[in-house]
């Protein structure tokens, strides 16, 4: 309707983002730690009502990574998002699903973690890896993966990937989504 009417949909206005930053990484064993810690005196995030809110945010990440030679390598990484002083009237898009009361809370959390593990089998040729990533939001998204390497140059891979997640949330957009595939690489 706005549309036919000539009205006005959306606007838009640039606005340059900063952020202070600090990370910081180490070896520990056979194991490598990360982590960043980030601080933004103003971003843009929207509204249900995709009204744009122009807010403070705390960003934060930390990750662990293991590595054995060619055969394993395993990843674990958590990560956070805090917006400060949101309106309590409204949920922020994307970041908070359905279930969140926004009359209960001054600051909007994003919070989740990732993991991936992959195996390689030398005298196979054959690599299974298997990563799954899951929010705050309630989102999920999982990947199963087999490749065959065993034939020089390309690269054959079969997987599927399985998303899901509560209403109001990313993966509420992406559901039903599923795929499966079949991939073939070469390079020259």
């Amino acid at each position: 309707d706005k549309i036919r009417a000539g009205d006005e949909i959306v606007r838009a206005r640039y606005r340059r983002m900063t952020r202070l930053a600090i990370e910081a990484q180490g070896v520990l064993g056979e194991v490598v730690a990360r982590a960043d810690v980030g601080f933004s005196p103003g971003q843009t995030f929207y509204t249900t009502s995709l009204r744009p809110l122009w807010k403070n945010v705390l960003q934060a990440a930390a990750s662990l990574e293991y590595v054995h030679g060619e055969t394993w390598y395993l990843s674990l990484t958590g990560f956070g998002l805090a917006v400060f002083r949101v309106p309590q009237s409204e949920r922020v898009l994307l970041l908070e699903p359905e279930s969140v009361d926004p009359g209960r809370r001054h600051t909007a959390l994003f919070y989740g973690g990732a993991a991936t593990g992959r195996r390689r089998f030398e005298d196979a040729d054959v690599v299974a890896q298997a990563s799954a990533i899951y929010t705050s939001s309630r989102d999920l998204v999982t990947q199963l993966q087999l490749s065959y390497d065993g034939i020089e140059p390309p690269q054959i891979k079969a997987g599927m990937a399985l998303i899901a997640g509560e209403r109001g949330g990313i993966g509420d957009l992406f559901d039903g989504n599923d795929f499966a595939f079949l991939a073939y690489r070469a390079v020259w």
